[in-house]
């Protein structure tokens, strides 16, 4: 679903479940109970009470995402920010690029890398101090 238009996915992997934290998966659990209308498996979990069609997602994000964060001087840059965030977070606790392209449903780990996945500068100062520590102990030792 992309806005308010429901078609076919890009890719096999792109129909796949979406991985949830186990939080929200019972947080989510709880809502669809709730739900007097829908409540089938097919049914979308967020849809608006008339039709049973899938919220706009960007309506979604102006009416409630955006004011949250804006209460605590955050910005909302998008979903696609929000994928390379996912993305990028998973990325600095080690996980690997190939289970973040399947959380992402990527087909192909190089989009996940090449668009999704930041590295920020924090981690290449990091990176680079680490390598001066390992090439001045080298060198203090070969001189010894």
């Amino acid at each position: 679903m992309w806005r308010t238009k429901i078609g076919q996915t890009k890719t096999a992997e792109s129909e796949a479940p979406v991985p949830l934290v186990p939080i929200l998966h019972e947080i989510l659990t709880n809502y669809r109970s709730s739900l007097k209308r829908y409540n089938e498996d097919s049914d979308y979990i967020f849809a608006g009470d008339r039709r049973g069609q899938p919220l706009n997602l960007m309506n979604v994000a102006l009416r409630e995402i955006r004011p949250k964060l804006e209460k605590h001087k955050l910005r909302w840059k998008g979903w696609h920010s929000f994928r390379r965030g996912l993305a990028t977070n998973l990325h600095s606790l080690g996980i690997k690029p190939m289970v973040i392209a399947a959380i992402l449903r990527h087909s192909d780990i190089s989009t996940t890398l090449s668009y999704y996945v930041s590295v920020p500068d924090a981690e290449t100062q990091d990176a680079m101090k680490r390598l001066q520590e390992v090439v001045w102990t080298a060198n203090v030792l070969a001189n010894e």
